[in-house]
């Protein structure tokens, strides 16, 4: 099953950042990002 990666509000502190740097942003600074199923976030729309 695909998961999905989350980062909370606060964590990053530049705008801007796209999805598809998501990821290379995070690992760069150490920031910490979730896996989460698709289906355990269903609720939030």
């Amino acid at each position: 099953s695909e998961s999905v990666s989350v980062v909370y509000t606060g964590q990053i502190e530049a705008d801007g950042i796209s999805p598809g740097r998501l990821a290379s942003h995070c690992e760069n600074e150490g920031i910490k990002r979730y896996s989460y199923s698709p289906s355990d976030l269903e609720w939030a729309n």
